[in-house]
């Protein structure tokens, strides 16, 4: 979860393409932080074993696309 610290937040999920194998990062949800947190107790209420890390950071910066994260 990326939280602006402005009451906005995204939250992202890792995806999968099963044909080419590829791995990405996808945002699941975004706009005002409530709503977000809702998102992520919908996918909680299937999937107990649901990991959320939350990084906060104003200018919007979440590392998931720097090289490694994406392999």
């Amino acid at each position: 979860k990326l939280n602006t610290l402005d009451g906005q937040a995204r939250i992202f999920q890792r995806s999968f393409d099963l044909m080419s194998g590829a791995r990405s990062w996808v945002t699941l949800a975004e706009g005002e932080e409530r709503a977000v947190d809702e998102a992520v107790a919908k996918q909680r209420s299937f999937d107990p074993d649901l990991w959320v890390i939350e990084v906060e950071d104003r200018a919007g910066r979440h590392l998931l696309d720097e090289p490694g994260l994406s392999e």
